[in-house]
């Protein structure tokens, strides 16, 4: 009897097909394991990719010096509900930089709680950074990442937030007083005037350049500032001008569409600017007040510059050049 069912049971598992069966799920299963880690291995290799094609600085080797959090001040965007859209490693929650932190500017001879003259807010105040009895003269690199606490507090046991939009005058102001003169609400400005930083570089998580000049007696307040500004890639828009009198070299990164009112409005010591293909929009006074010794140069056709506001070029006496490209020919 044991010997009848031995014999069936060899009979099965050889005539019945179990062992190919059992090498066919094997098989399978070893060929699912593949694809499976193959698909791992195109994720990591487009991250890097990402990664690789969309660096955190358009600037090379800025990341090994960047500017210390503690220099800014900042309020939270958003809590991460908003997932990031590009290179995985950062956070997703968002922050902007609205200020320097005056802990670290030395900004002096003028308190705007006794000297109520309106016309000291464009005073000469002394603005530098000092940080740790260092000055920072040279370059500043601004944060693309910091750990802020629920207030938007730099702590070293808060979340990390990801910097995507800066202050335009983030040195320019540390901060803004009010008083009553006559029932009359006025504001007075505190460090006014740029330090001796020669170069801005803002990081490429940068979405958004935010506005915040104040007027003065029905004008705009002017200071000095740096001579070069690094924008991020991703910008969209420039803003009215508020980089400063003093600049010289800016490249407006390809990708920008909109260049708003004013935007460079009296910038005269820029010899030359490219104005990238992307840009669909220029609004109205953008180059006021550059001379012919300046040149803008211009990807795009002088026909596709009709979706301009009309007064783009007003009061501009700049070389204009159409149809550039980016290895310095025209067509």
């Amino acid at each position: 009897m044991l010997l009848i069912l031995a014999g069936i049971t060899i009979s099965y598992i050889t005539g019945g097909g179990l062992i190919d069966k059992t090498q066919i799920a094997m098989n399978e299963y070893e060929n699912a394991d593949k694809k499976q880690q193959d698909i791992i291995d195109d994720i990591n290799d487009y991250n890097k990719q990402e990664i690789d094609l969309e660096p955190v600085y358009s600037e090379e080797g800025a990341e090994d010096n960047i500017a210390p959090a503690e220099l800014f001040e900042y309020e939270i965007i958003n809590d991460g509900s908003v997932a990031t859209t590009y290179m995985d490693r950062l956070p997703t929650k968002t922050a902007r930089i609205i200020g320097m932190n005056p802990e670290y500017c030395n900004a002096l001879s003028y308190d705007p709680f006794n000297d109520k003259d309106l016309s000291a807010t464009v005073e000469n105040t002394n603005y530098e950074i000092i940080y740790n009895g260092n000055k920072i003269e040279d370059v500043l690199i601004i944060p693309y990442q910091v750990e802020l606490d629920e207030n938007g507090n730099v702590t070293e046991n808060g979340e990390m937030y990801k910097v995507t939009e800066v202050d335009l005058s983030v040195i320019s102001e540390s901060s803004t007083y009010v008083y009553n003169d006559n029932d009359d609400r006025v504001e007075m400005h505190y460090g006014l005037e740029m330090p001796t930083v020669k170069k801005i570089v803002y990081p490429n998580t940068v979405e958004k350049m935010v506005s915040v000049k104040k007027y003065t007696n029905g004008s705009y307040d002017i200071w000095d500032t740096p001579e070069e500004i690094v924008l991020s890639k991703n910008l969209e828009s420039i803003p009215r001008g508020e980089f400063g009198k003093d600049l010289r070299k800016i490249k407006i990164p390809s990708g920008i569409k909109n260049i708003d009112d004013g935007a460079f409005v009296g910038y005269t010591l820029i010899k030359e600017i490219a104005i990238p293909k992307t840009v669909e929009y220029i609004g109205e006074y953008a180059f006021s007040g550059w001379y012919p010794y300046q040149t803008i140069y211009f990807e795009c056709s002088e026909e596709e510059s009709k979706n301009w506001d009309s007064n783009w070029n007003s009061y501009c006496d700049a070389n204009i050049v159409w149809n550039y490209k980016p290895d310095g020919s025209t067509e």
